[in-house]
Parts: structure tokens; sequence; C-alpha cells
């Protein structure tokens, strides 16, 4: 949107017999200065129940986020750190929050750009 904010849309689609789950990530980098981002998204699910309650054990309907900071490296590689409901970032994971859809987790994470091929 403007010189050191990104805004990002992305949707994840995981396919299962009897509860295909779907929803839209709506996600952000603000860069702070000296290699530092503030890091976002939260994903609104369009389809599925993914989690169950701790309560019944039903099936349930809830919205995956994560939050964080994020400091690039000269390398290219990035380190994150952050606070999710989610259980990890793949797609399958991403669209999965912890038991009862509340549960927080901190995570931390190594990132990189990597370039195969080329010139010689």
């Amino acid at each position: 949107l403007t010189d050191g904010f990104t805004l990002r849309l992305n949707p994840k689609v995981v396919v299962i017999r009897d509860n295909s789950l779907a929803g839209l990530g709506i996600g952000f980098d603000a860069r702070l200065g000296g290699g530092f981002e503030l890091v976002g998204e939260i994903t609104p699910m369009l389809a599925g129940r993914n989690t169950r309650s701790t309560f019944d054990g039903s099936t349930r309907r809830r919205t995956p986020y994560a939050v964080g900071l994020r400091y690039r490296l000269p390398s290219g590689f990035a380190v994150d750190a952050a606070i999710t409901n989610a259980l990890g970032a793949t797609t399958g994971f991403s669209l999965t929050p912890g038991l009862g859809g509340n549960a927080q987790g901190f995570l931390i994470g190594l990132s990189g750009k990597f370039a195969f091929g080329g010139s010689r």
C-alpha cells in the first residue's frame, strides 16, 4: 500500500472428506526500521469446522490468527517471533487453531529466499 507497509491476501483450502476447510488469510508486514517488521495475519474461515470444543467435543469453526515481530538478516534470512493460535505455518495447520480454538502459543521461525539455477 505504501512504502514500508504490505497487505497480503492468502486464500487457503484443505480438502478433507466430510469437512473441507477454506479461509482467506488477510496479513500485513509493516517495516519498523533497523531490519525489524511488525507482521500479522487473521484468517476468517469461509467453510468447514476447524477445531473441537473442550467442553463437549463438538466440532467448531474458529478464526486462526498470528501477530509477531520479524528481524531481517542481511543474508536474506529472517527470524520471526509470534503469538498465534494456529498449529503451524503450512496451509492445513495454519487453518487449524489449537484445541478449543483459543489456545495461544509462541512461535519462533527462520525463513529465507533461495534462488536455484542462474546464468554462468
